[in-house]
């Protein structure tokens, strides 16, 4: 009898890309791309912190809104150069 399977991955590789990055000066202008190196792979991960408020008048508190207060960004990136790999965070 045949085994079903339940979940189904694909282990699927990309080819590597190029990365540049592009800084911005000051006054919110762009500097100019540059080549950071051959890419072997990236991460990005966004993560919320969030407040609830909740109201003051009442015997029970009811939930007004949900604020978020704070975000994180992290980008990783795995760089090949000539010696093996570099992991930039």
């Amino acid at each position: 009898m045949t085994r079903v399977a339940r979940e189904h991955r694909n282990n699927v590789v990309i080819g590597a890309g190029e990365v540049y990055l592009d800084l911005f000066d000051a006054a919110g202008a762009k500097t100019g791309e540059r080549y950071l190196g051959d890419a072997a792979g990236a991460v990005l991960a966004i993560a919320t912190e969030e407040t609830t408020v909740f109201s003051g008048t009442g015997a029970v508190a009811q939930e007004l809104e949900r604020v978020i207060r704070q975000i994180t960004r992290e980008v990783r990136v795995t760089l090949r150069d000539g010696h093996g790999m570099l992991v930039c965070r």
